[in-house]
């Protein structure tokens, strides 16, 4: 079902009781309006006549603007705000009051199910919300955060930042293939099956010619000019700036103005959605364990973007996608940017899906912030702890939206929602831990709620949270491979990560979160100093942390991000330099073509990379075997084999039994040598 909503909302501004300064104002004074005499002032004989004249316009407004009533609203309501800010000031982030933008014409897009959730995710969204607000808000530093200042991407997204970081988010957005044509998604991959089609949408399951690996194709159809494309621009730019394990990761995407059509490729998670995980269980409720550890990912990630300055503002179910999970539970990908919001603009539109709405969007009193996620995080808890959507969905009513923004509006506390759940067994049979983790979230007003970096402090998840994960064997040995190579190629394995992935991509992530205790979205010295001290046996490589620490910290932040920490990593026990230089090749040759034009891949690297590279060819494209020849390496060397090893003595399998970790003792799929070997 589609439809569209319009709404214009207005705002009146309410009148404000604004106090002189105390500063040389008269202390006593006595006022005869009816009479027409002017006010006659003690202790200030000679005060000039404006400030008389401002006086008795005061004192008029006072006796003929306001009554008890008016009065007693407007105080109530700056208590409000003064609150408001008081908690944002406290906690994160500090607005400047101000009216907001009256709000625009706001839609739903199309509901038809697509990559697990629905064609713009049936999620409505206000111009603004794309564009951003004129008004210039402060934004102060949260705990959470890099401090700095907020500057705009693109698309109206933005991302807090210190003054290094500008390049830093340019270096990542460079990592992504851009096209010109579409005509790139059938000359790299096959099309599976279709995932789901909507009116001006469609998402096709692929798979790449070259590598094998399953990718997710979404496509936008509606022109170039519309809210659809806009916001899917927004996501293109969005994605490609963004570095978290639980996001899902863009790989390259299109922009073919001739065809009026965009189109992004997307790391495939095979698990479907969180709305499809309840429509499978048939009731059946999930165990706690597995909720919270969902809810835990979901707020990690959320951590990582509000402390970049970007609300998601379209958190349910639908956009929890899950991965295979690989004989264990799965993991949690956050999916649809296409309805981010700039922190720094604080507004009033219209925008989201509406069963997980946060009040204040709904009413459109006050200008909502990052606690409006925070809401629909509790929310979509609530539901996958209750198999049943706290709200109620607009099918409920016969597709009428207007009893679930209803049932919003009168929320007071979380008894109503009890009282509208309680045909659900399920939500009754939750721990008490369970039910004040959903209480400590939805509540009405935005100040009460909790941040999303104190939200994962909660009792209930840091029980269920996703256990520790330490360095592996082969990350160890990987790392010192990746320290003792030159500058050029550890760039080379940052390409590979970033274009490529590997399927170790959640085994890191999991290991990366684990040392990025405080969710800043970067490991830091001191946190990867106690990972490796931790992780290091006698049978392990040592190393110098701080000199890894170096040359992992490409963009020289004083801080390692996912992708960097990732690149540190794909150094197999079978790989050399010459079959990374191959498989950075592969990455870098963005039209499958077997050839590369240097023009084509000079922003993927700096400036002292240039003089390794002074041997390639400026003024043609070159091949494989020019790229290995100028990296110093043959371009027909083929991995190493694995060497047979004589079979050990009894005592000494003994003996490396009680030291090897049984985490460590598998075979690795593309490092296929056994870590205690």
């Amino acid at each position: 079902m589609s439809f569209q909503l319009q709404q214009n909302m207005s705002f009146q501004n309410v009148g404000v009781r604004h106090h002189q300064p105390a500063v040389n104002r008269a202390p006593s004074f006595t006022v005869h309006p009816q009479s027409g005499q002017q006010p006659s002032y003690t202790g200030q004989r000679n005060m000039p006549q404006a400030r008389q004249n401002s006086w008795e316009k005061l004192h008029h407004e006072r006796q003929h603007s306001w009554n008890a009533q008016q009065r007693q609203r407007s105080f109530e309501k700056m208590q409000s705000i003064k609150q408001g800010r008081d908690a944002a000031r406290q906690h994160s982030y500090t607005f400047r009051l101000g009216p907001p933008g009256e709000g625009r014409g706001s839609m739903v897009a199309d509901e038809s199910e697509l990559y697990g959730s629905q064609v713009m995710q049936g999620s409505m969204v206000n111009g603004s919300e794309i564009y951003g607000s004129q008004l210039d808000y402060e934004v102060a530093r949260n705990a959470t955060q890099v401090g700095g200042m907020l500057c705009s991407i693109t698309g109206g997204s933005v991302f807090l930042k210190n003054s290094s970081a500008m390049a830093v988010v340019k270096n990542r957005s460079n990592m992504i293939p851009r096209h010109n044509s579409n005509s790139f998604a059938t000359r790299h991959y096959a099309v599976v099956k279709e995932l789901g089609r909507g009116s001006f949408s469609r998402v096709q399951l692929l798979r790449d010619k070259r590598s094998g690996v399953a990718r997710v194709l979404k496509i936008s159809e509606g022109g170039m000019g519309t809210k659809q494309s806009a916001m899917l621009k927004n996501e293109i730019h969005l994605l490609s700036a963004l570095d978290h394990p639980h996001i899902i990761k863009i790989f390259e995407y299109s922009e073919d103005i001739q065809r009026g059509q965009l189109l992004m490729v997307l790391e495939y998670a095979g698990g479907g959605d969180c709305q499809q995980l309840l429509a499978r269980s048939s009731g059946k409720p999930q165990s706690e364990a597995f909720v919270a550890k969902l809810i835990w990912q979901l707020l990690s990630a959320l951590c990582y973007c509000h402390a970049r300055g970007i609300l998601h503002c379209d958190i349910k179910p639908e956009n929890m996608m899950l991965t295979s999970g690989g004989g264990g539970l799965p993991d949690c990908k956050v999916i649809d940017f296409g309805l981010t919001h700039r922190i720094d603009q604080p507004c009033r539109d219209f925008v989201g899906t509406p069963s997980y709405m946060a009040p204040e969007i709904v009413t459109g009193t006050v200008a909502y912030t990052i606690k409006a996620d925070m809401w629909s995080v509790g929310v979509t808890a609530c539901e996958l702890l209750a198999s049943k959507a706290p709200m109620g969905r607009p099918q409920d009513y016969r597709g009428n939206v207007e009893p679930v923004l209803q049932n919003i509006r009168n929320y007071r506390c979380f008894e109503d929602i009890e009282d509208r759940l309680s045909s659900s067994e399920a939500l009754a049979s939750r721990s008490y831990s369970a039910k004040d983790f959903l209480i400590s979230l939805i509540i009405a007003d935005p100040a009460n709620r909790p941040h999303a970096d104190q939200a994962l402090d909660h009792s209930w998840l840091q029980r269920y949270k996703p256990s520790l994960s330490t360095l592996s064997g082969y990350m160890l040995k990987s790392m010192v491979k990746f320290m003792g190579t030159t500058p050029l190629m550890r760039r080379c394995l940052l390409i590979i990560a970033a274009r490529a992935g590997s399927p170790k991509m959640e085994q890191v992530g999991g290991v990366f979160l684990s040392i990025d205790d405080d969710h800043t979205g970067c490991i830091t010295r001191d946190t990867l100093a106690g990972a490796v001290s931790s992780a290091a046996t006698c049978w392990e490589p040592e190393f110098d942390v701080d000199d890894f620490f170096d040359a992992a910290d490409q963009d020289q932040k004083d801080a390692i991000s996912f992708l960097e920490f990732a690149a540190t990593c794909l150094w197999g026990v079978d790989d050399t330099m010459s079959t990374i230089a191959q498989r950075a090749f592969k990455a870098l040759d963005d039209n499958h073509d077997g050839m590369v034009h240097l023009h084509e891949c000079r922003d993927l690297f700096r400036e002292r990379d240039f003089m390794d590279l002074r041997r390639l060819p400026t003024n043609r494209p070159f091949g494989m075997e020019e790229w290995c020849f100028a990296l110093g390496c043959s371009s027909a060397e083929q991995p190493m084999k694995k060497k047979e090893q004589p079979e050990k003595s009894m005592l000494a399998r003994f003996i490396r039994s009680l030291i090897c970790s049984e985490d460590n003792t598998g075979v690795e799929e593309g490092h296929n040598d056994v870590v205690c070997a």
